[in-house]
């Protein structure tokens, strides 16, 4: 009997600690970013139907896009609680397959401190790669897509672990590529963040690095393609950076508004890179100043001489435009609401 008040005060300070370590266990869970590395989806399945919360690999979400001058294509869909506004984010998680993160590592080293150096170069053995290129929207529209986002396609995970953003792209240093970039990098100041040519003075980047015009290889699998805008568009003279994402044989274009000319894009990225284009994602900014059949002239054109091309439009894209794309490319054009995902996967199925 003299035991039984120790073994009740024993059993309730027990009972406390393993309710303390599943209260954090949860905290824990619910408040950081994760992922999960699997395997890509099996061959010949479509990129959208393959995706589920346990399978992000090679894959670019569409984090802010722009609503105004939308078509039907996009009006009532599915977002994810994700919002519109003005600006182009996307958020790519690719696999490390060939050290490309070492690689970045040399580009970066002679801006980087010693110490933010080491860190970059020890995150650089996790098998992924993870960055943002453009971080156009507002700051409170970006802040509520990621985080709806992270909940609902990676915090489900049952077995995650932690990953943390590698650096920054923007395809142009204008507003509508940087809305959400001072609170990004308030969070981690240390990340490198690339710009095309002739960037403007940007003195509170800690770490700016400029990738000369033309087309640059970065690493064995992703590429930079900084090219002249086109007449039209009032910033004649500055340059867009598209990224270059090599897909098995072939590759996957990023482009801000491709204000550097849709045709001309998807052309110069194919010569210079000698594959076939498989995806592009982001704005179009075609159709100015050329006819409307001239256009669809065009786009049949390229549909003839690239035949596996899916586009996936989030910005800078008229409702004409959609409406052409849609008649040429049929299935293999969609206009994506914030919030939608797209695994790249080479159309002969996984690499």
């Amino acid at each position: 009997m003299a035991i039984r008040p120790f073994s009740t005060s024993l059993l309730k300070a027990i009972t406390g600690i393993l309710v303390f370590f599943v209260f954090l266990t949860l905290l824990i869970y619910l408040v950081y970013p994760r992922i999960v590395v699997t395997e890509s989806p099996e061959p010949g399945r479509s990129p959208e139907k393959s995706l589920n919360a346990e399978n992000i690999l090679d894959t670019v979400t569409f984090v802010s896009s722009q609503e105004k001058r939308r078509s039907d294509l996009i009006r009532g869909k599915e977002d994810n609680g994700c919002l519109w506004g003005e600006g182009q984010s996307l958020w790519i998680i690719i696999r490390d397959k060939v050290n490309d993160k070492s690689e970045f590592a040399g580009i970066v080293k002679k801006k980087l401190s010693a110490s933010d150096y080491n860190v970059f170069k020890e995150d650089s053995s996790d098998g992924v790669l993870f960055f943002f290129y453009g971080l156009g929207g507002s700051k409170e529209i970006w802040k509520n897509n990621v985080f709806k986002l992270l909940r609902a396609k990676i915090l489900s995970n049952i077995l995650p672990w932690q990953k943390r953003i590698d650096m920054i792209f923007l395809p142009t240093p204008g507003p509508l590529n940087t809305g959400s970039l001072d609170f990004v990098l308030n969070n981690k100041p240390t990340l490198p963040v690339f710009t095309p040519p002739e960037p403007p003075p940007m003195p509170w980047l800690n770490y700016l690095i400029t990738i000369p015009g033309g087309y640059k290889k970065l690493t064995d699998r992703v590429s930079s393609l900084c090219l002249p805008m086109e007449a039209g568009g009032g910033e004649e003279g500055y340059y867009e950076m598209e990224l270059i994402i090599n897909v098995g044989d072939g590759i996957a274009i990023l482009s801000g508004a491709g204000k550097a000319g849709f045709f001309n894009i998807i052309e110069t990225a194919a010569k210079k890179t000698n594959r076939p284009v498989y995806y592009y994602l982001g704005g179009t900014g075609i159709l100015t100043g050329m006819k409307n059949s001239n256009i669809l002239n065009r786009l049949e054109d390229l549909k003839k001489h690239c035949p596996h091309l899916k586009i996936y439009s989030n910005y800078s894209t008229s409702v004409m435009a959609e409406e052409m794309l849609q008649q040429v490319f049929g299935n293999d054009y969609k206009a994506v609401s914030p919030g939608e995902q797209v695994q790249l996967i080479p159309p002969y199925g996984k690499d």
